[in-house]
């Protein structure tokens, strides 16, 4: 489903990421985890768009969508990879504080506007799969809970029927009634056929409800393999994590 090859993305004269490769197959949960400052944030940046490539490839199905390959480069914006099946929940939730719910899902949304009947449908799902937004969709994002916002950020996403939804640190600043509701719910997104690249600074947690993870360490995958082997290693969780 998506395919990340020998990534290569820098900040100035800085890598930020080195020769990263990894994969998510159809219908998966994968788990990126490490410690802040490994690199995380930067590549679901590069997949989505948001960032420039300077080597390596980002791939969803049998599509580049940007970096170079047998010699072509791709150059594919931001906008245009949401439309291709790219669904992304940034860090830190970024609503539109000053709009309402609604207006957030709307803007979500934004590609298929021209399709009032689709919108919707899509916006009642999402209703439907978080009944707090609809208790609140007249009120302005800003004024939601930390809990509340992070509903909103993937309902918004899930607007529109990503192939593959990256979700960067979905837990972070929640209370822990919420974190367990934003996990139950990417468990649930699975069992619905959505294929997700997860980013979660709860790393045992993560592990816990992906298929497989990869742990990066100062811009490199240092260790990959399933889940459920890798949280029954607690010297590697140690060494890498820094959490027992």
């Amino acid at each position: 489903m998506l395919a990340v090859s020998d990534l290569t993305v820098s900040y100035g004269q800085a890598n930020a990421l080195q020769n990263v490769s990894l994969r998510v197959d159809d219908g998966q949960i994968v788990a990126l985890i490490g410690r802040n400052g490994a690199g995380k944030t930067t590549l679901l940046k590069a997949v989505s768009g948001l960032l420039p490539i300077r080597s390596g490839s980002v791939q969803i199905d049998d599509t580049i969508l940007n970096g170079t390959k047998d010699g072509t480069a791709y150059n594919t914006p931001a906008h245009k990879i949401i439309g291709m099946g790219v669904g992304h929940v940034p860090q830190g939730r970024q609503v539109f504080s000053d709009q309402t719910v609604e207006d957030n899902l709307i803007l979500g949304g934004y590609l298929i506007r021209n399709n009032k009947q689709l919108l919707q449908e899509r916006m009642e799902r999402e209703y439907n799969r978080f009944p707090r937004l609809l208790e609140r969709r007249k009120q302005l994002a800003g004024t939601l809970s930390g809990g509340e916002q992070q509903m909103l950020a993937m309902a918004r996403a899930l607007i529109m029927d990503p192939k593959v939804l990256l979700l960067d640190e979905p837990s972070m600043g929640l209370a822990p009634l919420y974190v367990k509701l934003v996990l139950d719910t990417i468990l649930d997104l699975k069992k619905q056929g959505v294929t997700i690249l997860l980013v979660e600074q709860l790393a045992t947690a993560a592990l816990a409800i992906s298929d497989y993870a990869y742990v990066l360490q100062n811009g490199d995958i240092v260790i990959e393999g399933e889940s459920s082997k890798l949280r029954n290693d607690p010297a590697l969780i140690q060494t890498y994590l820094g959490v027992s």
